[in-house]
Formats: C-alpha cells, sequence, structure tokens
C-alpha cells in the first residue's frame, strides 16, 4: 500500500493565496493573458493613473501631451525610466510599480504617439 503525504498547505493559506491573486488583478497589475507590449495592460493602468493630469485621451490637461512629441525620450527606455523614477520639480512622481507594470504603461504611452493627434 502506497501512503499518500499530506500537503503542509492548509485550506487557509490558499484562501489568502487566492485572496492576493484576485486583489492584484482587480488593481491591473496582474491581468490574464496581458503579454508587455500588447496594450491591454498598459491602457488599464493609464486609465487609472494616469488620466487625471494627462487627460482620458493621452492629449493633456494640468500635465502635458502625451501624443505631441515626449520631451524626455521617446524610446520604450527613455519612457519607461520616466514613468519609474518620476520628473524632479514637476507634478510627475515615480510609479512605484514593477517594472514589468512600467513597460507595460511605457508601450501604451507610445502607441498614443501613433495617434491622430
Amino acid at each position: 500500500m502506497v501512503r499518500v503525504h499530506e500537503s503542509h498547505v492548509t485550506m487557509g493559506t490558499m484562501r489568502c493565496v487566492f485572496l492576493i491573486v484576485v486583489a492584484l488583478g482587480a488593481t491591473g497589475i496582474v491581468s490574464a493573458g496581458a503579454k508587455a507590449g500588447d496594450g491591454s495592460g498598459g491602457a488599464k493602468l493609464f486609465a487609472s493613473r494616469c488620466t487625471g493630469c494627462h487627460g482620458e485621451d493621452g492629449k493633456g490637461g494640468s500635465g502635458p501631451s502625451l501624443r505631441a512629441p515626449l520631451r524626455h525620450g521617446s524610446t520604450l527606455t527613455a519612457v519607461t525610466s520616466v514613468i519609474a523614477k518620476g520628473i524632479p520639480d514637476t507634478a510627475m512622481p515615480p510609479s512605484g510599480m514593477s517594472d514589468s507594470a512600467n513597460k507595460q504603461l511605457a508601450h501604451y504611452i507610445l502607441s498614443l504617439q501613433k495617434k491622430k493627434r
């Protein structure tokens, strides 16, 4: 007879892990099937974190337009860096997000450059 050892993972632990995954999914940090460059995660991040200053369409508001030429560089690396680090002495704060989330948001912002101004 083969004896199967019980797992050390309790139902409480599984419930806690499930709730964390659900919470991260609700914030847009974890989104099923979203790849770094596909824009879907970036669009959600933009809507929740950027529209207050840059407008819903990225055309600007209290912050500059993100559809016009970008002042601090228009490469993925430059835009990701501005998102991650912010811009000193301006209202643009560091994001406080993961590298992956910063990159998703940068991809989305760069996609705004391709839309009609």
